[in-house]
């Protein structure tokens, strides 16, 4: 039996709901007649019928109920797309898109979705998988058509049937979800060799949506989809063996090699995706020396892919790149390309330039309506753009509850800044009623994804009991690991402020914390400085000698700590205050300080 992939099998019974009369007539004889009867009749009306093009050209390219022909099938298909049929139009980009019966065509996929663009609202085809109901809920003829079919090759072992049938069961508006029985047929189409549901698979293990997390094994699934000659698959485990290496920090050189050499497969097969990730590792310099004109070259070959993205990314390139490369005025008018191809990153670009003058003069009201579109469309630093415009009234009214509002979406999407910025407004009572205690919540949040703000604005909230009970040994470890990730001044003189408000009580706590930080800084009770530093502040020959009490020498250390090469700045004012508090206490705590 002949199967075909289910997206095509979907457009097929997903005649538009708002198909003509005479279209859905001839359907309703389905099942009386066959299918065959359903082609006669559609070739009947399809000279003035659109709808009836459309499907009858589906069917030509599957090869139902007339003989197969994709050449006839796509004459009809830009016929009916030309005059406005958009579900013609989409089949048409996901036929490229794919290389359905056509030469796969990136570019020409992009063009057709670029003219879906002007037949409705959405930009892209629905996924493989979407049968589409009647707004009624009633099941068109077509439906039934298509799992018929699927069920038959399901039932008959056929990969791509069992396949179908798995992408069904994960349910939509049309079939309820069954998880169970879409990984049950998607192992089953997986173990059979169908590709698609191995790439599915795989990101479910990745993920561990459905079934429990298991990297090996997603990471062998998705190497049979690559060694298959699947482009995305390629590109996928590229970014596998750049981003998650086998759980270490960096990729290693065989690792790194390994991806570009996938990277390279995909783009000989027209991936625009491939094509941008290796002109971001090329910009980067994780290949050797930063290559700009590399980079430059792979992201102009995504963008004559028709990729918006690589657009976007050749505009940073010319923004960001030192010497000859730089350019605001082309990277403007690559942002302005990406825009015109529906980029949303692009408008975040653009209207950072734009708001620095960096665009033809400074327009604080079009940078606005640059990051508001972005920040309709879902772009989280858009949205904190959005929200830092409305907070400080630069190109729109000045509106707290309306940044506040703008913070707090991007903060429940994840945004880190924005955590910080909810937090603060909420501390405050800006734009918002004051609640100090949902303010540590979005601060702990954010500390916990490392963001070093968010760390020592969480530290004073310990340090001062706002929203909760003070507690020394927590602002203190939190203004510490924010400096340890980022310097800053402010915190910085937070850090003296707490040391030299401590009670004497407190003292031995915060002792306690600072040498904790002081391995943070790298200055280790093992590492030359602390004992140099030590055996300084106490004489320990008067003790050896006389077993008179050891005289503290806090000058001489101190002279020593200033001269000393240390790690950083934190490393610096930790040895300094522990010092400082020994000092304070006395010789019995100055060893067990340092």
């Amino acid at each position: 039996m002949a199967t075909v992939p289910l997206a095509a099998i979907s457009f097929l019974a997903g005649t538009s709901a708002h198909a003509s009369d005479r279209t859905d007539d001839i359907w309703r004889h389905l099942e009386d007649d066959g299918l065959s009867a359903v082609a006669a009749g559609l070739a009947e009306i399809a000279d003035d019928d659109p709808d009836a093009r459309f499907a009858l050209g589906v069917l030509h390219d599957l090869g139902g109920g007339v003989d197969l022909d994709p050449a006839r099938a796509l004459q009809l298909l830009q016929s009916a797309s030309n005059d406005g049929q958009r579900q013609a139009t989409l089949y048409l980009a996901y036929k490229y898109r794919t290389g359905f019966n056509v030469d796969q065509d990136e570019g020409e996929a992009a063009r057709w979705e670029r003219v879906a663009m002007s037949q409705g609202e959405s930009a892209m085809p629905l996924p493989p998988g979407w049968l589409k109901f009647d707004p009624s809920g009633s099941c068109r003829p077509g439906f039934r058509v298509a799992t018929h079919w699927i069920l038959d090759a399901a039932s008959a072992d056929e990969p791509i049937g069992m396949g179908n049938l798995a992408k069904i069961l994960r349910g939509g508006p049309w079939v309820p979800a069954d998880p169970q029985a879409h990984i049950y047929w998607l192992h089953r189409a997986a173990e059979a060799g169908h590709i698609d549901s191995m790439f599915l698979l795989s990101s479910y293990y990745f993920s561990g949506q459905y079934v429990a997390p298991d990297p090996e094994r997603a990471e062998v699934l998705l190497r049979k989809v690559a060694e298959a000659g699947r482009a995305d698959g390629q590109v996928m485990l590229a970014r596998v063996l750049l981003e998650n290496p086998g759980g270490a920090a960096h990729p290693s050189a065989e690792q790194l090699q390994e991806a570009v050499d996938w990277l390279e497969k995909a783009a000989a097969q027209a991936s625009a995706q491939a094509m941008i990730l290796l002109g971001r590792l090329h910009q980067e310099g994780r290949l050797g020396t930063p290559d700009f004109s590399t980079a430059q070259a792979w992201y102009r070959r995504a963008a004559d892919q028709g990729s918006t993205e690589a657009w976007a990314h050749l505009g940073r390139l010319y923004e960001t790149a030192p010497g000859r490369f730089r350019s605001d005025r082309k990277a403007a008018e690559c942002y302005r390309e990406a825009i015109a191809c529906g980029s949303i990153l692009a408008h975040v670009y653009l209207g950072g330039m734009i708001a620095d003058g960096r665009a033809g003069s400074i327009d604080q009201e079009a940078a606005f309506e640059h990051f508001h579109e972005a920040a309709q469309a879902g772009s989280l630093p858009a949205m904190a753009q959005v929200s830092q415009c409305l907070f400080e009234g630069r190109g729109v009214r000045q509106d707290y509850a309306a940044a506040f509002a703008w913070a707090k979406r991007a903060a429940e999407a994840g945004d880190v800044w924005a955590q910080n910025r909810a937090a603060l407004m909420l501390a405050e009572g800006l734009g918002t009623t004051r609640d100090e205690a949902a303010a540590n919540e979005w601060l702990r949040k954010a500390a916990a994804a490392g963001y070093a703000e968010a760390m020592g604005n969480l530290g004073l909230h310990y340090a001062y009991g706002r929203g909760v009970e003070r507690d020394i040994a927590q602002a203190i470890g939190w203004v510490g690991r924010s400096l340890a990730i980022e310097p800053s001044e402010h915190f910085r003189g937070i850090l003296f402020e707490l040391e030299r408000n401590l009670t004497r009580e407190e003292i031995p706590i915060a002792a306690s914390v600072f040498r904790e930080l002081a391995h943070v800084a790298g200055q280790t009770p093992g590492s030359p400085l602390a004992p140099i530093l030590c055996d300084l502040f106490l004489e320990s020959t008067d003790a050896a000698d006389t077993g008179k009490p050891s005289r503290l020498r806090y000058p001489e250390a101190t002279a020593v700590l200033l001269d000393a090469p240390v790690a950083n700045q934190l490393g610096y004012d930790v040895l300094n205050q522990l010092l400082r508090l020994a000092h304070r206490l006395g010789e019995d705590h100055v060893r067990s300080f340092l």
